[in-house]
């Protein structure tokens, strides 16, 4: 069963590309890990919001690829950090 996370997050400033980097930093951390389908940052045109989505065979290698790349989470600039923290969903496809 196919599982998607999904992050939405809106820069601090008008550097949203400093923090479309940052996502696409994380998501080349999840890169060779295993159960990776595939990941993508998108912008939503007119607001600027970020969504980055990761694509996974299931769940259970999403979870272990997490342990594996959270000791180096993004690193964000100071002026591009969110206004408030990513809303994070899940989702399983039925």
């Amino acid at each position: 069963m196919v599982f998607v996370k999904m992050a939405t997050v809106r820069a601090k400033s008008a550097r949203e590309g400093d923090l479309a980097d940052s996502m696409n930093r994380f998501g080349a951390a999840f890169r060779g890990q295993r159960g990776l389908v595939d990941c993508y940052v998108f912008k939503e045109r007119g607001t600027g919001k970020l969504v980055g989505i990761s694509v996974w065979d299931t769940e259970d290698p999403f979870r272990k690829a997490m342990l594996a790349v959270r000791p180096t989470p993004p690193k964000y600039l100071p002026d591009t950090l969110p206004d408030k923290p990513p809303s994070i969903q899940r989702f399983e496809q039925l």
